[in-house]
């Protein structure tokens, strides 16, 4: 059964991390299905394109010649990347440090 579950939703788990527009479609599809598996992707990628819009808002500054705005950024679009893998084959993984605040923040979606 969950099986199923997983190989139904995939798509649209991997949908949800590609742009705020895939994620909005993702959540608009699953939200009569109520796929769990969908949702956990759904809420992992929501937290990390907040991220990256709040990262939007920080001003350019180097700290030991690196800018930390590129950085986090880089970081933030790997994790959106590894996050979409994770989707398409079928596993539910957390962002590393943060995804078990964005499962528990986001846990209504």
């Amino acid at each position: 059964m969950k099986n199923n579950i997983v190989k139904e939703g995939k798509i649209n788990a991997a949908l949800s991390y590609i742009t705020l527009v895939g994620w909005i479609i993702a959540y608009l599809l699953n939200k009569n299905s109520n796929n769990s598996f969908v949702k956990f992707h759904i809420r992992q990628s929501l937290g990390l394109h907040l991220i990256l819009f709040l990262i939007s808002f920080i001003q350019n500054f180097k700290v030991l010649g690196f800018n930390l705005k590129f950085i986090a950024s880089a970081f933030a679009i790997i994790f959106l990347i590894i996050g979409c893998i994770n989707a398409l084959f079928e596993k539910e993984k957390l962002t590393p440090l943060i995804g078990e605040h964005f499962q528990n923040w986001f846990k209504s979606l």
